[in-house]
């Protein structure tokens, strides 16, 4: 017996598949991103958000508003402030980017 799958059906298949792994990416993401935050001794580890956050805002942030800050970046973003180090100069650099292009979410979300 033979079965033929339409291309249509194979193409749903593998649109499913991508958003259940990027799904699962995500919450390997999230997660990572707690063990980060939690394992943290003192705020220097992510004294470049207080920075970028001040430079955009003209306030000085408290740690919630840096911490939900903290979890709207990208993959790439926090993979390279891990690999390098947030105060690393092109990790500044791309985080002072991702605040601009995105001002107006992390304003509503950190101004509540």
């Amino acid at each position: 017996m033979v079965i033929y799958i339409s291309k249509t059906y194979k193409k749903q298949q593998i649109k499913d598949n991508n958003k259940e792994y990027k799904s699962k990416e995500e919450n390997r993401l999230v997660l990572l991103k707690k063990t980060f935050w939690d394992s943290m001794e003192n705020d220097e580890e992510i004294y470049p958000f207080f920075d970028a956050i001040y430079e955009y805002f003209n306030f000085q942030p408290t740690t919630e508003q840096v911490k939900i800050t903290f979890f709207l970046i990208g993959n790439s973003l926090f993979s390279d402030g891990l690999k390098f180090g947030f105060d690393e100069t092109i990790v500044r650099e791309n985080l002072h980017n991702f605040i601009e292009q995105n001002i107006d979410l992390i304003k509503e979300k950190i101004l509540v």
